[in-house]
């Protein structure tokens, strides 16, 4: 069976099955559609079962919003969609992890920057820490929440279509230019 099916239909463990690090070290590493589409279709299937507890704490610095989840051993779960490249700072276990952008196993402590339109589906080994750190001028968690997520994939197109083509004219678009027109 195609290892990204097994994704679809089995859920957690995937990434570390042998049909799927065979495709990954052949650089058979699917396009973005097909991974999004497939952690869409996950997200999905986990919202039929029983919602596990990931306890969230809210850090506000001048400027900066950070998001600290605690995620159980043995834990599958997917994230959101972020407009901006963003801080990941694993403080504390082992997790592997599947986005658009490519398939990783990670372990802390480790820091890196996610790009814009990240969203991943995540598979804990071992109890994890994950702190996200975000830029923004907001003081409540539904007002970053607003300015950091995207609802959907079309409205992260959407903000990235007018970036682009904001950055290659040299100025800001005018709000009724969209990416339909």
């Amino acid at each position: 069976m195609n290892a990204w099916k097994m994704v679809l239909k089995t859920g957690a463990g995937i990434p570390e099955s042998p049909e799927m690090q065979a495709l990954i070290k052949a650089g058979n590493y699917p396009d973005s559609k097909y991974v999004r589409e497939g952690i869409m279709k996950l997200e999905s299937a986990l919202g039929t079962l029983e919602q596990g507890d990931f306890p969230l704490l809210h850090h506000w610095a001048d400027g900066q919003y950070g998001r600290e989840i605690f995620i159980r051993a043995g834990s599958l779960l997917v994230g959101k969609i972020h407009k901006h490249s963003h801080l990941n700072i694993i403080s504390m276990g082992e997790c592997t992890v599947i986005t658009e952008f490519g398939l990783s196993r990670i372990k802390a402590p480790k820091t890196f920057v996610s790009q814009p339109g990240t969203k991943r589906a995540l598979y804990a080994h071992t109890d994890t820490i994950w702190t996200t750190v975000h830029v923004t001028d907001k003081t409540t968690e539904a007002e970053a929440e607003e300015e950091i997520i995207a609802k959907d994939y079309a409205e992260y197109d959407e903000l990235a279509f007018r970036r682009n083509l904001s950055l290659a004219m040299g100025c800001p678009l005018p709000s009724d230019v969209t990416k339909n027109e």
